[in-house]
């Protein structure tokens, strides 16, 4: 777009933004952008947000925001959607590309936060194998008395193996930092999503064995052979309830399971019943099936560490993404196409329209 822009392009926040990304969207000026926050400690309810949305050109979203075919038939403006996070499964990018009478962009914030989350998931890792919680719980309780032989036993994380299902940008930090406390790493990756497929080793599994000595594996082996697993894969149609009854019978009960990838990909009835059954030693969740509703099992184990979904947040991380995000839109508005865009393939067509709009 190379002329002028007549009028501004309507923006919905929902969340809070940094305050030099304010700055950045109220100084612009071709195109200038009238922006509007809604903050907010969960989701909207969809009548909410639909009529939120009426008037916009475009959505800054949060994970907790379903931007779907039901939402966007009250938002006939809507035309750019931001997502603030890397995964996107709340968003209907499909009915996005088939979105008439114009397409909708969408842009999501890769590479940004893959330090963050792959620290936390670490740190839930360690909290489980070494009870922190239940230490700090103790301590502050007045339950210590004075040094005990056999006093809150844990599981040394050296030499011991870790199962890394999803090996794209926050896995292989993982990997990376289980490599750096002398783990064993074996891992799965797989376009089909459930894992079990017969695979030929590429150059990333080459990179992987000669950089960490990294093994990629089928997801049964996966689940027999590791003694901490961690899931880093994308929630799709394809992973959800990637782990389930029957994979849970195929877990070591020695073995501690983190999750900060997204709660769908694993059968959360499921897993309180391997909990309860004694069929795995603990776990450290960042994410729910139905957040933010935790099931009282998960609240009443000592050997269950809960975060309330904070993977990537940092104050580095969260600016970062709210800064990729902002520059995404503001990129497509001037005639830019994001390198974030989800859906790039529509971009052409896209970037046609607006020139129609404009």
């Amino acid at each position: 777009m190379t002329k002028q822009t007549k009028k501004s392009i309507k923006v919905l926040c929902l969340g809070k933004l940094p305050q030099a990304q304010l700055d950045l969207l109220r100084s612009a000026t071709n195109p200038a952008f009238d922006l509007e926050i809604i903050d907010r400690s969960g989701p909207l309810p969809s009548d909410q947000l639909a009529r939120a949305l009426a008037s916009k050109d475009a959505v800054l979203t949060e994970p907790q925001d379903r931007i779907n075919a039901e939402t966007l038939a009250l938002a006939p403006n809507l035309r750019f959607v931001g997502q603030r996070a890397v995964g996107f499964d709340n968003l209907d990018i499909q009915h996005f590309n088939d979105s008439t009478p114009h397409k909708i962009l969408a842009t999501n914030t890769p590479g940004v936060l893959d330090n963050a989350t792959a620290d936390l998931a670490f740190a839930l890792l360690i909290a489980v194998a070494r009870r922190v919680v239940e230490a700090d719980t103790y301590v502050k309780t007045g339950q210590w008395s004075g040094f005990e032989n056999d006093l809150l036993l844990g599981t040394e994380i050296s030499s011991k193996t870790i199962g890394i299902i999803g090996l794209g940008r926050i896995g292989l930090a993982m990997a990376r930092r289980a490599h750096g406390f002398g783990m064993r790493i074996i891992y799965m990756r797989s376009s089909s999503g459930r894992g079990n497929d017969d695979f030929a080793a590429d150059q990333k599994d080459l990179m992987l064995k000669d950089e960490l000595g990294a093994e990629r594996v089928k997801l049964d082996r996966l689940l027999q052979e590791s003694d901490f697993i961690s899931l880093h894969c994308p929630y799709t149609p394809k992973t959800d309830k990637l782990l389930s009854t029957r994979e849970f019978d195929l877990i070591k009960s020695s073995c501690i399971l983190v999750n900060t990838a997204r709660g769908r990909v694993i059968d959360e009835k499921a897993m309180v019943e391997a909990l309860a059954a004694g069929k795995i030693h603990g776990l450290g969740l960042d994410v729910m099936e139905r957040e933010p509703e935790v099931p009282q099992a998960f609240i009443d184990a000592p050997n269950v560490v809960l975060a309330p979904h904070i993977g990537s947040a940092t104050h580095e991380t969260r600016n970062a993404m709210a800064a990729l995000a902002v520059r995404g839109m503001m990129e497509a508005f001037a005639g830019i196409m994001p390198q974030n865009a989800i859906n790039a393939e529509i971009w052409a067509e896209w970037i046609s329209q607006q020139e129609k709009l404009h």
